[in-house]
């Protein structure tokens, strides 16, 4: 049974971790929990190419945090910072 991640203001950052390696995998099934850090850059590390991202967006938007995200998005690429940890910070700064 998969966890409910309701949108609970108080979510951890740790939850919200987890619910974002959730979506990962739910979307890049050739990847493994262990596959993904912190760090991980979603296109470089991950693999996930815009149809992806696009993806995980729509999975973040009605799991976690129903925002636009293209401000992150865009903030992330121009600087090439688009990481798992720079997108739970907007995700949990937002919350």
């Amino acid at each position: 049974m998969r966890p409910s991640f309701e949108k609970d203001l108080r979510m951890e950052r740790s939850q919200i971790f987890s619910c974002v390696c959730q979506s990962i995998l739910s979307i890049n099934e050739s990847l493994t929990r262990e596959d993904i850090s912190e760090s991980s850059s979603l296109t470089q590390d991950l693999g996930l190419d815009s149809f992806r991202l696009e993806l995980l967006i729509a999975k973040l938007k009605e799991e976690l945090l129903d925002t636009e995200y293209t401000p992150w998005y865009v903030r992330a690429s121009r600087r090439g910072q688009d990481t798992v940890c720079g997108l739970i910070d907007f995700i949990h700064e937002r919350r």
